[in-house]
């Protein structure tokens, strides 16, 4: 029985060891092992019937190459010109980072107010804008907030070109912001950063 079981293949050997285990864990290994072996050996069977006998001597043609699927997905993406960017970025030094600089321009800041926005901003004396973006939790969750940040700074990327203003600006989108309707919040925001333009006059 032993020389047997080690005359026999690797695979009928791992059945044997399956089946004197009576373990549910092993039991389930052996029926998903057995179901690979019959999808296995009917297509071996199909790819035999539909070969000529020159190829079946032949180990590159098994596994048969699968076709490819002319599927609508496979396509490539064109990108819609209407679609907006929202891939701009401001570079580090123009942002607002630390917790202390928010606080200060939202207290000695002016104050400009939307629907939408808060926007608050004050002078300074190194001739160069920083702009800091907040957002809350009641905004949604955090794949809710990076997207509001994203189309806050392709407005910003817009509508404010010259970083030379000194100017340090803090934006906080309101509860209310819709990322579905972000045209009116382009517009809306737009307006908001001329008025703090004017406002060096």
């Amino acid at each position: 029985m032993t020389c047997f079981f080690y005359a026999c293949p690797l695979r009928i050997r791992a059945f044997f060891l399956v089946l004197t285990t009576k373990h549910p864990y092993n039991c389930n290994r052996y029926k998903a092992a057995r179901r690979k072996i019959v999808c296995q050996h009917t297509r071996l069977t199909n790819h035999l019937k539909n070969s000529t006998p020159a190829s079946r001597d032949s180990v590159a043609e098994w596994p048969p190459a699968k076709a490819a699927r002319s599927s609508p997905l496979a396509e490539p993406m064109v990108a819609r010109s209407s679609a907006p960017n929202f891939t701009c970025s401001m570079k580090r030094e123009y942002r607002v980072r630390k917790h202390e600089d928010f606080d200060r321009i939202i207290q000695n800041g002016v104050a400009l107010r939307s629907p939408h926005f808060s926007l608050f901003h004050e002078r300074n004396d190194v001739n160069e804008t920083h702009i800091g973006i907040a957002v809350g939790k009641k905004n949604g969750g955090a794949v809710a907030r990076v997207k509001i940040k994203r189309q806050i700074r392709a407005i910003i990327a817009s509508a404010w070109e010259d970083y030379s203003l000194p100017f340090d600006i803090i934006i906080i989108a309101k509860s209310s912001y819709d990322t579905k309707d972000f045209s009116a919040s382009k517009e809306e925001l737009t307006s908001l950063l001329e008025k703090v333009k004017d406002s060096q006059h």
